[in-house]
């Protein structure tokens, strides 16, 4: 099989991925306002929730048209990650992520004070930006870059604890993007605990080859944010939380992947063939 750049440098591969994967779906976004704007013309600038809700949607179509694009072919054993096998042992594993979920309706319901959107709009919204976030970047980050991360690194020893944790990184530096957005504090502390929530994650999707699990804990922790209107900013609550989510769940993750079974991960991820060679990044 040919070695592919992105299988020569996976780590490269894993921090460009969802980056390259936002800026897709921002230009699709900004495609699909066009014929509001020549239907509506200037007054479609009063629904001020359209242009979040068609980026959404994008991003869950640039993780559709993934799994459709990543075939077996690219690399051995690939697998989209979204079958019956396992779902429910994903989804039991994945159950950890209720720890955030409570912790983000504290965060900005109680200690911040925050109104819950009460309008079925504010209420879509809310769904529809927890939901994009949870699919897009649990196929781009764990169903993508980290199986080409195990298949690169077949035969090594640490293969499973190196990917696991390689990946987890990628994900925590690519949300750097939002130094763009955000402030610059929020941002270095929201990439610290994405590091440790993508290893948890991450020690889910190693564990049982499935995406379920992590898709739909993603997504309702995003939605436990997103449904409140406004930003609590950063309080003492917040900053201790995000401190105490980073300890755990790089804890958890790591639990998970444990020595006691690698030999079950192993038989996992068998048929992730060695024809990569070294091409480590």
């Amino acid at each position: 099989m040919k070695i592919h750049w992105y299988m020569k440098h996976p780590v490269i591969f894993g921090i460009l991925m969802p980056a390259v994967g936002i800026e897709v779906a921002t230009l699709l976004s900004m495609l699909f306002q066009l014929p509001f704007f020549a239907i509506m013309g200037n007054s479609v600038l009063e629904y001020t929730f359209l242009p979040g809700m068609l980026f959404d949607l994008s991003r869950i179509l640039v993780g559709l048209v993934l799994i459709l694009i990543m075939k077996p072919g690219l690399w051995e054993g690939y697998k989209a990650g979204f079958s019956n096998e396992r779902a429910s042992m994903s989804i039991k594993l994945a159950a950890f992520g209720l720890i955030m979920i409570v912790s983000n309706i504290i965060e900005n319901g109680i200690v911040g004070g925050l109104p819950a959107a009460d309008t079925p709009i504010g209420i879509l919204n809310g769904i529809l930006h927890g939901i994009a976030p949870g699919f897009y970047e649990e196929v781009a980050c764990r169903g993508v870059v980290l199986s080409l991360m195990m298949y690169c690194s077949y035969n090594k020893k640490d293969r499973i604890t190196r990917s696991v944790v390689l990946s987890g990184l990628c994900f925590g530096v690519a949300h750097l993007l939002n130094l763009l957005s955000a402030d610059t504090v929020m941002t270095l502390i929201q990439v610290c605990y994405a590091t440790a929530v993508g290893i948890f994650f991450g020690g889910v999707y190693v564990r049982t080859r499935n995406l379920w699990g992590p898709v739909i804990f993603h997504s309702l922790i995003d939605i436990a944010e997103f449904i409140y209107i406004g930003d609590a900013g950063l309080t003492s609550y917040a900053l201790a939380s995000s401190i105490a989510i980073t300890i755990i769940y790089g804890a958890i993750g790591l639990y998970l992947i444990r020595p006691a079974k690698r030999g079950e991960i192993e038989e996992l991820w068998a048929d992730a063939g060695d024809s990569a060679g070294d091409g480590q990044g």
